[in-house]
């Protein structure tokens, strides 16, 4: 009997620690501005205790993809014909962040090929603010996110992408912008077409190999 309760004992202490530790419940629900040659796909975000947060974070996405069908709707009022399309997922959910990347394209009616991207957002889980990257480096990481290091990176990379990069390209002239963090909280920057290779690249991920904080 002794031994049953010393061993339930130790089951109940280990829920009670899981549990502790465990984030808060996210939920996470699409949605949608359709018309017939557009598509917006959004989410609205629920974290468990954080009402004022999730709701600084949906104001956010709102207000986003109501700018990007108001200019759609002016272009179109003007007689510009394009089809785009945008979808944001879940890239990271951690006990300080919470990140999306968002992949679209648009393309022009008569235009020789589409343009594509990937895009990030990265949310401060205390505040509910989008923030820049520089925000969630490490204090001993520093260094590796210098304009220097990351042009080392870029140009030492052993990525497939590395052989498309512009022949005169001698490194970027200022900090990138757009990142995101993958589900192992890494942080990835983005280079979009024509930025720092020929569109046949495609869009260019760099991992930084170096996780938020």
């Amino acid at each position: 009997m002794k031994k049953i309760l010393i061993a339930w004992l130790a089951v109940f202490c280990l829920g009670f620690s899981v549990t502790g530790w465990a984030f808060p419940e996210l939920t996470i629900t699409d949605r949608e501005i359709k018309q017939e040659h557009y598509l917006q796909v959004y989410p609205k975000v629920s974290i468990a205790g954080e009402l004022t947060v999730s709701d600084k974070i949906n104001t956010y996405f709102a207000r986003n993809a109501e700018m990007a069908f108001r200019q759609y709707e002016e272009e179109k009022a003007k007689g510009v014909k394009k089809t785009e399309e945008n979808k944001y997922v879940k890239s990271y959910y951690g006990d300080k962040y919470l990140s999306f990347t968002a992949n679209g394209y648009m393309y022009y009616q008569g235009a020789a090929h589409p343009l594509s991207w990937l895009d990030g957002v990265t949310f401060d889980l205390a505040t509910g603010d989008a923030i820049p990257w520089q925000k969630l480096i490490k204090e001993e990481d520093q260094e590796d996110f210098t304009l220097e290091a990351i042009n080392s990176k870029i140009l030492n990379s052993t990525e497939k992408w590395r052989s498309w990069l512009y022949r005169d390209f001698a490194g970027l002239k200022k900090l990138p912008r757009i990142y995101y963090l993958d589900r192992e909280g890494y942080i990835h920057f983005v280079f979009g077409q024509y930025e720092i290779a020929p569109y046949a690249a495609g869009i260019i991920d760099l991992n930084t190999e170096k996780q938020c904080k």
